[in-house]
């Protein structure tokens, strides 16, 4: 059986709370996303929705979960003008490997119900690597 998830893990030569503090801001996904035009919560400060604008597409994402003690977070794509997305959930766990490392995995699982369930998650993973270069940078950045 073909493995449905695309993930990506690497270490990250910062403390895991520093990492955390920028991963797990919700609706400031803009701090580490360059591409991003905007993230806006959608119901209010307290709401688990958020409305992400890119060039040409946009994304209303719900926090499914978030575990400070854990360092996890997990989102998925309620709606989008990109409709072989809908479904999709993406996630982001952090592991401390001493005091000044820390393995990032990213995860995301595509809609199976979609039939372009397999191109996507290799969109996903070409997508992995530069998201890790935009973490990076923006943690040198002191975003």
């Amino acid at each position: 059986m073909e493995m449905t998830s695309a993930t990506f893990s690497d270490i990250v030569t910062e403390p895991v709370a520093k990492i955390w503090a920028l991963v797990s801001d919700f609706p400031n996904l803009q701090r580490w996303h360059p591409a991003l035009e905007s993230c806006k919560l959608t119901g209010g400060a307290e709401s688990t929705t958020r409305l992400l604008k890119f060039p040409g597409m946009w994304f209303i994402e719900e926090l499914i979960k978030i575990d400070h003690d854990e360092h996890f977070i997990e989102y998925r794509v309620l709606e989008s003008s990109r409709a072989t997305f809908i479904g999709a959930k993406a996630s982001v766990k952090l592991h401390a490997e001493g005091a000044s490392r820390t393995r990032v995995t990213l995860a995301a699982t595509p809609n199976l119900a979609n039939a372009d369930a397999a191109a996507i998650k290799a969109t996903l993973e070409a997508g992995f690597p530069n998201r890790m270069d935009h973490l990076r940078a923006a943690l040198d950045n002191g975003s």
